[in-house]
């Protein structure tokens, strides 16, 4: 039976599709985040930054490296600008996914105060896909398998490590869940009601009104609740999957919307469909497809 398993595992790679695509939606997100904050760098990772731990180790190493580091910050934006575009294109690929996830937690050691979830997840991800062969798609050059043991051994890596994203955000839903039915503010269904409240989650005018309705109240805290409790579990089994997947984009459309939560949000939503398997993603580009042919306009998505 094991035996079995292993070569399931190294008979092909089940995510090279979406790990393409999430591949260059990483690059482009960190990218838009690094414009967004060029114009704070001085503020937020040099030396006379109100915001710099001047104790911080990098990787344990002596304080003088990362000391080093903020004096030449700039330097390392600009090698993690090149290893992002690298990355984009599949340049380099495994080689460029690991510089490009060190430089990426170098710089979140050198200033962790400006961190959310969305950015610990996503380090994580970086990590995962040093393993995952996204390179089949939207890259320059797939990879060139010289001996079929090459060709399992990067199918099996790709579709564990593929496998430990899944099991890594059902993991931080579960967790999540498990806190909030831990404080009495979700127990009781009004923790809606006070982060609505506070002036920096104000993303809409009808945030007031939400906010004064108990009957709307609750119904948000609960079913923030159970979809995050229920979503570990009903994400494995094929009749549930689709709809708990949808229930949590949602929720997470709402966050975005509603309480100006924007990276986390989409980096939560984007993981999700590591969940859908190569042939799905190519009935959706398939479908795709038709709906611009119908339209009159050049395909710019094609799949193998």
């Amino acid at each position: 039976m094991i035996n079995h398993f292993l070569a399931f595992l190294g008979q092909k790679n089940h995510y090279k599709i979406y790990a393409s695509i999430f591949r260059v939606f990483a690059s482009l997100l960190i990218l838009k985040e690094i414009v967004q904050l060029w114009l704070f760098i001085p503020i937020i990772y040099q030396q006379n930054s109100f915001f710099v731990d001047h104790n911080t180790r990098i990787f344990g190493l002596n304080n003088e490296v990362s000391e080093f580091l903020k004096a030449h910050v700039y330097l390392v934006l600009g090698c993690y600008i090149i290893f992002l575009i690298f990355y984009m294109f599949g340049f380099g690929k495994r080689i460029t996914a690991l510089f490009l996830f060190l430089i990426f937690n170098i710089l979140q050691r050198l200033c962790p105060l400006i961190l959310n979830g969305g950015d610990n997840l996503l380090s994580f991800i970086l990590l995962y896909l040093i393993f995952i062969d996204s390179y089949s798609y939207l890259s320059l050059k797939p990879f060139n398998y010289k001996t079929e043991n090459s060709r399992f051994l990067n199918n099996f890596f790709s579709n564990i490590f593929g496998f430990c994203i899944c099991i890594h955000i059902s993991l931080i839903y579960l967790i999540s869940a498990l806190h909030k039915i831990h404080a009495d503010v979700w127990f009781h269904g009004v923790a809606v009601y006070y982060t609505l409240q506070i002036q920096r989650f104000k993303g809409t005018s009808v945030n007031s009104f939400i906010a004064n309705n108990a009957i709307l109240v609750t119904l948000i805290s609960y079913y923030t609740l159970f979809v995050e409790l229920l979503y570990p579990t009903l994400v494995w089994f094929k009749k549930t999957k689709n709809w708990i997947i949808c229930c949590a984009i949602f929720m997470h459309i709402g966050i975005y919307i509603f309480m100006m939560i924007y990276d986390f949000q989409l980096i939560f939503i984007a993981v999700q469909g590591f969940f859908f398997t190569n042939e799905q993603w190519q009935q959706i580009i398939r479908k795709t497809n038709n709906y611009f042919k119908n339209l009159h306009i050049p395909k710019i998505v094609r799949y193998g």
